[in-house]
């Protein structure tokens, strides 16, 4: 995670204090900056941040406000960084608000591959239903489901690759090294399941 020390008193309501204070505060004039959505993020649970949450872009936060890295490259929007931290409630509100699921990261992966590598079945039923491209590829060519296959070994990866399969996975595409999903399967519980070729996959 990318934590970040809160710099103003408004930042820090954000990141510490009830949700009320945070909107009494809004109603005298406190300024959204950009942090806020992330400070919201970083240091609460995930039910207190999306309230929260809510409330900062009702008053008209940007949802699509990118993190910089300290060299001063794009690092992370709001949604991509509730992926990361695996906040439902806060995914949730941020697709509600228009938060587009298919915005690129430096990397060229979107918030599905996030989902997937962190076998977050119901994210990524979020995402799709919000319009996540299935088979997006990111620079080295991987999709969601190879996120799933490549760095996952143990069965908990059966039911992020079951929602991908049944929301119409490819199992054909390659990635720039001309791997496929079943190039990864490491184990034989992951090498039958693709091997199933579940309804939908291509």
């Amino acid at each position: 995670m990318l934590f970040v020390i809160p710099t103003t008193v408004f930042q820090y309501a954000c990141s510490c204090a009830p949700a009320t204070c945070v909107a009494l505060l809004l109603e005298f004039g406190a300024e959204i900056k950009s942090e806020c959505l992330f400070d919201t993020m970083d240091h609460n649970f995930d039910e207190r941040a999306a309230e929260i949450l809510d409330i900062l872009i009702s008053a008209g936060a940007n949802i699509e406000t990118v993190r910089f890295s300290g060299n001063g490259e794009e690092c992370w929007g709001p949604l991509p960084f509730a992926c990361m931290l695996e906040m439902d409630a806060c995914v949730r509100v941020l697709l509600r608000a228009g938060a587009d699921p298919n915005r690129p990261l430096w990397d060229g992966s979107t918030c599905l591959h996030m989902a997937a590598d962190k076998e977050n079945p119901t994210v990524i039923e979020m995402l799709l239903d919000a319009g996540a491209q299935i088979d997006a590829q990111d620079k080295k060519g991987n999709t969601p489901l190879l996120y799933a296959c490549k760095w996952h070994e143990e069965e908990d990866s059966e039911d992020t690759i079951q929602t991908l399969f049944a929301a119409g996975a490819s199992l054909t595409v390659r990635n720039n090294k001309g791997k496929q999903a079943r190039d990864y399967a490491s184990t034989r519980e992951m090498i039958e399941l693709l091997t199933r070729r579940p309804k939908g996959a291509m």
